[in-house]
């Protein structure tokens, strides 16, 4: 009888606890008494739980194991309270680019990982086979890069291999290149070929986090490049907004002349102002643009452009009347901080200047159009087309229309004031 169940009993039952047994018993005094289940000695406790067995060897051994099950459980429960000390799953890799599986990458791509929380110990390489590709690593924040020293080859596999957590961990990940690589039979073959830029699907690097956002903006804008000359060392293009439709050039909009491109490494063509500010003009507005660089290269048959690269930084202030005349000049800042992009550092603490860096963005080959070098055609006002509005010799530009051009000539910065303009509404559109 447990010790609870007697208790009651002597409650229910007066007199019950008097009753003992013979004379001179005790529970325990035979053998395996303490270990049978019984009261013995009539007194209303049994085997281990009756004072009298307390010397007993088998009471010793259960209260051991009792005091070794508790010990057990504080143990668990210590062992509960620890945290994951996995350093593979408190740090992980986000990103790699070019993505694993790739067949199509850029022969002059520049590799990057990102990963969820920065790690100096973390490294980046890139190899071929059982050659290591040369190149230099850094990283910034989360981000890990690795440029290599020459161009990747074309048609060939590429393995990358990340390291972090001090080397506890680690992440392959394999990309083959595409056929763009290889000199152009005939690059004359080039000239008067309009390229349509698709803006969409280039990888924003800088501003970051943007591209998702812009995405569906770039996909309303047509924009071409077209050659116009070409020779062994030098390469000078075109470029013009196309029409509403996106079935041609607009005629209601100047092409602009870009800088001569070096194209000593044919196919790969090369406009670099690093360093310098490159100063372009359009509606007698001229905009600065400081390290200009639009780079990318020809496919073995001309049909295309790979890897194109689209960078600067422009002072957004005299294209603000192009946006809103007379506006302030923080205009163009305001629309852009409502798509997540901060204006910069000018110098002097004037804080309104736009850069953008974007990377593989890609150019078929538009058959059938042509683009024709034509300047502001707005003086004289010819009414090409209704979306010129141009009425009796004077024009009268829509919003949409004059910062679409203006955004030409700031052209890496198309990648975001177009995208803006397009979300600007005329009295009565709808939103």
């Amino acid at each position: 009888m447990r010790p609870a169940l007697f208790l009651l009993s002597t409650l229910l039952v007066p007199g019950l606890s008097a009753c003992t047994g013979e004379p001179g018993e005790f529970e325990g005094d035979a053998a395996g008494e303490c270990t049978d289940d019984a009261d013995n000695d009539q007194d209303g406790l049994f085997d281990c739980d009756d004072p009298d067995c307390a010397g007993a060897a088998a009471c010793s051994e259960e209260a051991d194991a009792d005091t070794d099950a508790d010990a057990d459980a504080d143990a668990d429960t210590d062992t509960d309270t620890d945290t994951d000390t996995d350093p593979c799953t408190q740090n992980s890799v986000v990103e790699v680019f070019p993505a694993n599986g790739v067949t199509n990458a850029y022969y002059r791509t520049r590799v990057d990982v990102t990963l969820d929380n920065p790690d100096p110990t973390a490294t980046l390489a890139l190899s071929t086979g059982s050659s290591a590709v040369g190149g230099s690593a850094s990283q910034v924040e989360d981000r890990l890069s690795f440029v290599p020293d020459a161009p990747l080859a074309p048609a060939t596999a590429y393995d990358v291999a990340v390291t972090y957590a001090n080397g506890a961990c680690s992440v392959d990940t394999r990309f083959t290149t595409s056929e763009v690589g290889g000199s152009l039979s005939d690059t004359s073959s080039l000239v008067g070929k309009a390229y349509d830029v698709d803006l969409a699907s280039g990888r924003f690097v800088e501003p970051p986090g943007i591209g998702s956002l812009l995405g569906k903006y770039l996909g309303d804008v047509t924009f071409y490049l077209s050659p116009k000359r070409i020779n062994a060392t030098e390469l000078t293009m075109i470029g013009a907004l196309g029409n509403d439709a996106g079935t041609g050039q607009s005629v209601c909009d100047p092409t602009m002349d870009l800088p001569a491109a070096d194209f000593t490494e044919d196919p790969y063509f090369d406009i670099d102002a690093t360093g310098s500010t490159t100063n372009l003009t359009f509606q007698g507005v001229t905009t600065a643009i400081d390290d200009l660089r639009i780079s990318g290269a020809f496919a073995p048959d001309g049909s295309y452009i790979s890897g194109m690269v689209f960078a600067g930084s422009v002072d957004t202030r005299p294209l603000v009347d192009l946006v809103e005349e007379g506006g302030n000049p923080d205009a163009i800042c305001e629309l852009a901080s409502a798509i997540g992009v901060q204006c910069e550092d000018c110098g002097g603490g004037e804080v309104f200047c736009l850069s953008v860096y974007v990377d593989n963005v890609s150019a078929v080959e538009a058959t059938g159009v042509t683009i024709t070098e034509q300047a502001d055609p707005y003086d004289p006002c010819v009414d090409h087309a209704a979306e010129c509005a141009c009425v009796n010799g004077t024009y009268t530009p829509s919003p949409t229309c004059s910062i679409a051009s203006a955004a030409l000539v700031s052209l890496p910065t198309l990648f975001l004031v177009v995208p803006l303009t397009r979300r600007r509404r005329e009295p009565g559109q709808p939103a």
